[in-house]
C-alpha cells in the first residue's frame, strides 16, 4: 500500500541575510547590484534555497543542492513520491567515437489509484486492437492518462568537457600543465549527471541552467589578420605611356 504524502504548498522565503550563503566564484560583496538583484529574483521565481545557486562567471547556475530540494518540493507540493530515478546508456565513450558518452535519464512519480487502472484498461483495450506503441502513447495523451514520467539525455565528450576529461602534466616545452590522457570515467559520470540534472529540471520546471550543463569548450585558436598586398592599377602605366606620346 503506497504511503500518502500530505499535500502542502512549499515555498521558500528569500531573506537578504541569504545572499551570503550562495556559491560564488567572486566574493559576493564584490557582485555588482544588478547580479545581486537578479539572483534573488531567479531564487524566488524558481524556489530556490540559496545554497541551490552557484554564480560562475558571473552567470547564475542552479546546482545539485538546488535540484535535489526542488525535486523534494514537488513531491510535497504534488503529494506523491518519486517511483524512480533511473539512468541508462545510450552511448558508451571509445576510442572510434572520440569518447563520446551518452546517457538516458527517467524520473517516473507516483500515480494515482484511478488513473493507474484507467490507464491500464485503455492500454489494454488499445494493445487488442493492434496499436503500435506510439498510437498507444498518443491514446494516452488524448485521454489525459499519461504517467508522471519525465526524461531528458545528457552527453559528453573530452572536447565538449576539456576541463575534467583530462589528466593534466606539466610540459617543460610549453611552461603549462598539457591534457594527457583520457580520464573515460569522468566523461561517462558527467554524461549521466547532465541527462539526471536536465530530467530534474524538466520535472521541477526549472527554467536556469545547471552548473554540470556548462560547456568547457577548447578555445579557438584567433583568427590571423589577412595582410593584403597593394594591386597595382596597370591602367596608370597605360595611360602615361600615352600621355608621353
Amino acid at each position: 500500500m503506497k504511503k500518502e504524502i500530505k499535500k502542502v504548498e512549499s515555498k521558500y522565503v528569500w531573506k537578504e541575510s541569504d545572499l551570503n550563503l550562495v556559491n560564488s566564484d567572486v566574493p559576493i560583496e564584490k557582485l555588482p547590484g544588478v547580479i545581486k538583484e537578479k539572483i534573488k529574483r531567479i531564487a524566488e521565481l524558481n524556489n530556490l534555497p540559496p545554497t541551490g545557486i552557484t554564480i560562475l562567471g558571473g552567470r547564475i547556475y542552479v546546482n545539485r543542492t538546488g535540484l535535489d530540494t526542488r525535486l523534494k518540493r514537488k513531491e510535497v507540493e504534488e503529494g506523491r513520491r518519486v517511483k524512480r530515478i533511473q539512468s541508462y546508456p545510450l552511448e558508451r565513450p571509445t576510442q572510434k567515437n572520440n569518447y563520446l558518452a551518452g546517457f538516458k535519464c527517467v524520473i517516473e512519480f507516483e500515480d494515482d489509484t484511478e488513473r493507474e487502472k484507467k490507464r491500464a484498461e485503455v492500454v489494454i483495450e488499445a494493445v487488442k486492437n493492434n496499436k503500435s506503441p506510439e498510437e498507444i502513447e498518443k491514446i494516452l495523451e488524448v485521454s489525459g492518462l499519461t504517467p508522471p514520467v519525465y526524461s531528458a539525455e545528457g552527453w559528453c565528450s573530452p572536447k565538449s568537457s576539456k576541463a575534467i576529461a583530462y589528466e593534466y602534466q606539466y610540459s617543460e616545452e610549453q611552461q603549462k600543465k598539457v591534457p594527457s590522457s583520457i580520464l573515460v570515467e569522468n566523461v561517462i559520470m558527467m554524461a549521466e549527471t547532465k541527462a539526471q540534472n536536465r530530467a530534474i529540471r524538466l520535472a521541477t520546471g526549472t527554467g536556469i541552467t545547471s552548473l554540470e550543463e556548462v560547456i568547457y569548450s577548447e578555445p579557438e585558436e584567433p583568427k590571423r589578420e589577412e595582410v593584403k598586398k597593394p594591386t597595382i592599377d596597370v591602367d596608370i602605366f597605360e595611360k602615361k605611356e600615352g600621355e608621353k606620346k
